[in-house]
Order: structure tokens, then sequence, then C-alpha cells
């Protein structure tokens, strides 16, 4: 859309053959771009899933969320995203649907025992503020007769080479002597 901006076509005829008006009018069209570009980032904006920084910055504000500053975008995003789909029914479906939000699809184990109210739940968070914001959903949304145990299991990969090297030293000692 923004390469399209040629404003000097709109100018009569007679007037688009002067190169004043021609400078003039490409330099409108650069202004043009930028009121676009500023006009599709407030439109990005609206939205949690596009929102850039700025964006995230004002939902933060609304929901009364206080993030880190070395926090990523993504993990403002999950937490803004978290928090602005709370409902009140509360099902074992609806935290298994807020863990795939945090954790990602399938990326935690429920081991459930409700006979003896008691509740697992192994994760694999690594990201700053994932496991706090874990805790909050937890809080929030299990019942208080719960026994909720939350085990957050960081896995490590290692990449690189492992190189062994050896040197071998051979040493011959002579002993020279002379006899007369």
């Amino acid at each position: 859309m923004m390469n399209d901006i040629n404003i000097v076509q709109y100018l009569p005829a007679f007037l688009q053959e002067y190169l004043q008006y021609k400078l003039l009018m490409r330099t409108e069209d650069i202004e043009f771009e930028n009121i676009f570009k500023c006009l599709e980032n407030i439109e990005q904006n609206q939205f949690i899933l596009s929102a850039d920084n700025e964006g995230l910055k004002r939902f933060e504000k609304m929901l009364n969320i206080y993030s880190q500053s070395n926090e990523s975008i993504e993990n403002r995003r999950m937490k803004v995203l978290s928090k602005w789909n709370e409902h009140e029914v509360y099902t074992f479906d609806f935290l298994k649907s807020k863990l795939d939000v945090i954790c990602g699809k399938e990326n935690y184990e429920i081991i459930e025992d409700f006979k003896n109210y008691r509740l697992e739940i192994h994760t694999h968070l690594s990201d700053i503020g994932e496991v706090a914001e874990l805790e909050r959903v937890i809080d929030s949304i299990i019942p208080c007769n719960l026994d909720v145990v939350i085990k957050n299991d960081i896995i490590c990969e290692v990449k690189g080479k492992n190189v062994l090297s050896g040197a071998v030293n051979i040493v011959e000692v002579f002993n020279c002597s002379s006899e007369t």
C-alpha cells in the first residue's frame, strides 16, 4: 500500500509536468507513508497477539500487571493474555487450557489424585516470570482444599564438541661412565 502512494497523479494534468510540483508531491508521498505506518502500528497495538512493546505496556497498565525490565515480549504477552482471559468458570479443562498458554501445548504433566485431595503439576519452564505466572494462575483457579505440588524441571541442552587429547613422551636415560 505504501508504495502505491503517488499524490502527483491527483494534480491537474498541466501541473504534473512541472518539476517543482513533482518534487513537492514526492516529499508529501513520504509523509503519507509515515502516516500510514503509524496507523498500521496503532491498528496492530489494538490486539494482544500483535501488540509491540508500547501496546503491551498499555494492556499491562489496564490489567495492573507489573513486568520486570528483563522480561521478554513473548513472556509479557503470555501474562497479558492469561489475565485477559480469566473468567469465573474454573474446570479441569479450563486449567489445562491455561497451562497450554503458559507452558505450551501439552508441555506439562498433571498427576491427579482427587481421592486424596492432591494434584501434581510437572512443567519445564525456563523463562523469567513463567513460574511466577504459573503460581498466580494456580492460586486463582485451584480450590483451597487441594494440595498442589508444582515441580519445574529445567531441561538444559548442551551443544558443542567434546575433544579429548593426549600426549606421550618417551624418555630414555643413558648412563655413560668411563672405566679405566
